[in-house]
């Protein structure tokens, strides 16, 4: 997935979108991130193969390189486009989706360089989607069409991604570093579901707000004795 033209904020919430849907690589044209928008990823850019391009040129040559076939996102629909909800989209076996901005979408150097055109059909008032809800239904009826492509790597970058990931998952203990590099031979089988279990999962609070709350609920009683 390519994001361009786009402001810091959406693209962390298209990073964190990808990543929990289960792209791997993301290219950025022009990134421009601050800090507080990073706190959108939740962390989750960590674990994402993410490479930046300070120029369209520049990412246009390597998609070409890498022999990319490109489908720019439109939000408008012409006959050159593909209404990305049909399930007879053929997928091609490499392939870059190009986002751009909600008002723009791409620039008109990657739109004259795309080998397709998309678009989501819409219907009501507004006439845009939220990049990251673009983002979203793309990869979901990208993955609903052509399932396999999830995972679709090769035994040496699933390797080197499991190495990286390891240790970066026990970069605080050196203890369970060296437990989860010793999986890089034989790794567990991946879990199902990655939520929190049980209660643990209905529970989860983040620790300011369920500070918040606790000193809320002490005021209450406070001013509402029994």
């Amino acid at each position: 997935m390519v994001l361009e033209n786009s402001n810091s904020f959406n693209q962390q919430a298209v990073i964190r979108t990808a990543e929990i849907f289960g792209i791997q690589n993301i290219w950025i044209v022009e990134p421009n991130v601050s800090r507080r928008a990073k706190k959108i990823t939740r962390g989750t850019d960590k674990f994402l193969s993410i490479q930046t391009f300070q120029t369209n040129k520049e990412c246009i040559d390597a998609l070409k390189k890498e022999g990319r076939t490109i489908w720019a996102y439109h939000y408008k629909a012409d006959g050159t486009s593909i209404p990305f909800g049909q399930s007879s989209i053929e997928i091609p076996s490499k392939l870059a989706i190009v986002l751009g901005n909600e008002s723009e979408c791409c620039s008109e150097e990657l739109l004259g360089c795309a080998d397709q055109f998309i678009h989501i059909p819409l219907f009501g008032f507004a006439d845009s989607l939220t990049l990251s809800i673009t983002a979203a239904l793309v990869i979901q009826t990208f993955f609903t069409v052509c399932p396999q492509a999830r995972g679709d790597l090769s035994q040496q970058e699933k390797d080197d991604l499991r190495k990286e990931w390891y240790q970066k998952l026990g970069s605080k203990s050196e203890k369970r570093r060296e437990q989860y590099l010793s999986f890089l031979d034989n790794p567990p089988p991946p879990l199902e579901d990655l939520r929190r279990e049980g209660e643990e999962s209905r529970n989860y609070v983040r620790k300011k707000l369920k500070e918040r709350i606790h000193q809320k609920e002490l005021q209450f009683q406070q001013d509402n004795p029994t």
